[in-house]
């Protein structure tokens, strides 16, 4: 952004003497000066650091596995290898309270999580307890059986959510806007 712009604009040259940090932002002066006999390929200016005028540290935003998954809701698509079609089980993830919520069937499932670089910890589940159908019954039961107070290895891989345990894949959920 030059002294006079509003804008930021892309910048495609170097500048001698001046060295950039990822995780910083400048404001620097520099000397412009035009150059002769400039090739065609090449910037007619030359530009040198006269002085640093500021350095200030900036968070540098990452995007991981876990950002996306904390953007998103995810609904069960295969449990235990069997492909759930129609299935109204579903979770989110609270990143700031480590909170998981969802629907484990007919009824609402909350609870705690932690997690590493790979694991998933689910922790200190609960639900609520309406009467259901026979089949969302079972469907409910297998589904929390599953993922109570237990440590999974996760992915995620073209729009899913994998969670392993003992290197099987034990339960899959598919992305879904939130």
């Amino acid at each position: 952004k030059y002294k006079n712009s509003k804008n930021w604009e892309l910048f495609y040259n170097q500048i001698s003497g001046f060295k950039d940090k990822p995780g910083y932002r400048y404001v620097i002066l520099v000397d412009r000066t035009k150059r002769k006999n400039v090739p065609a390929d090449a910037s007619v200016y030359e530009y040198k650091l006269k002085r640093i005028v500021q350095k200030t540290k900036v968070k540098v935003k990452t995007n991981t596995a876990w950002d996306y998954i904390l953007k998103h809701k995810w609904k069960l698509i295969q449990m235990n290898g069997v492909t759930q079609t129609t299935s109204p089980v579903y979770m989110t993830f609270d990143g700031e309270k480590k909170r998981v919520t969802g629907k484990s069937g007919c009824n609402n499932f909350f609870g705690g999580y932690d997690k590493s670089e790979e694991t998933l910890v689910f922790k200190q589940m609960a639900g609520t307890r309406m009467a259901c159908s026979e089949e969302l019954n079972e469907l409910e039961h297998q589904f929390l059986s599953l993922l109570g107070d237990k440590a999974f290895k996760f992915d995620v891989a073209d729009q899913t959510l994998n969670l392993y345990q003992n290197n099987k894949l034990v339960l899959m959920f598919g992305a879904a806007a939130l």
